[in-house]
């Protein structure tokens, strides 16, 4: 269990986490907690830890930098080698679009309808529906720098955080 440190709660390697650098979290809805790291993936419950995935027990690439969850309750990652998804107890890859190249995905969220956005380090915001790529923002579109951040507003907007700002 995580030794308090103030106001706040630590949970590191001491207490069984795999990692201790972490660069995203998400909180599904059922109340765990899942942590990409440079490493793989964890998921800790409040209260106790659960596990861990890194290459070496099927998750697809070791670095995340995102983390999300879809309407099914899946998890979804942005990775150095582009998504995976956690799915039915098991890690899979989502391979890129037939004729992409592979890409690190920096930011990835889904909207009310159910579609896919992943933002990535060239600068491009790409729109996925069941599964297929319907359609790539660039710098044509007034993009600029990498996509490292995607917000979804109450009323539908999609808010992005680039290197040139919001």
């Amino acid at each position: 269990r995580g030794r308090p440190q103030g106001p706040f709660e630590s949970v590191t390697s001491a207490d069984g986490v795999a990692w201790s650098r972490v660069n995203a979290v998400h909180q599904t809805r059922g109340g765990a907690l899942y942590f990409g790291t440079s490493e793989g993936v964890g998921a800790y419950d409040p209260g106790h830890y659960v596990t861990s995935w890194t290459t070496a027990s099927g998750f697809a690439d070791g670095s995340v930098a995102s983390i999300t969850e879809n309407s099914r309750g899946d998890i979804h990652v942005g990775t150095s080698r582009g998504l995976a998804r956690f799915t039915e107890g098991r890690w899979e890859r989502l391979a890129p679009p037939a004729g992409s190249r592979q890409e690190t995905v920096l930011a990835i969220h889904f909207d009310k309808s159910g579609r896919l956005y992943s933002g990535n380090g060239r600068g491009e915001l790409k729109v996925y529906e069941g599964g297929q790529l319907v359609r790539t923002f660039s710098e044509r579109e007034g993009l600029q720098g990498s996509v490292n951040a995607i917000h979804g507003g109450p009323d539908g907007d999609l808010y992005i955080g680039a290197d040139s700002g919001l």
